[in-house]
């Protein structure tokens, strides 16, 4: 049994080069998680070091986020 789930969630890059979705389903004793990870450019100069940086910080917060699970 699981005792809460994380949120679901969606994050954009202000200029939508990066996409993050994360999903997280239960159903009994099996748990579903997933993560899509959404590039459209294939560089990114210093000029966008500190939205890069600011995303990838949160990105990697719910990437941490833990799933606790009970045993009965």
């Amino acid at each position: 049994m699981f005792e809460e789930l994380p949120k679901n969630v969606r994050m954009i890059m202000p200029d939508t080069s990066i996409s993050f979705t994360r999903q997280a389903r239960a159903n009994e004793n099996t748990l579903t998680a997933t993560i899509n990870i959404s590039f459209t450019k294939p560089f990114y100069g210093p000029e966008n070091y500190p939205e890069f940086y600011e995303f990838y910080k949160k990105l990697f917060t719910f990437l941490k986020e833990q799933f606790v699970f009970r045993k009965k």
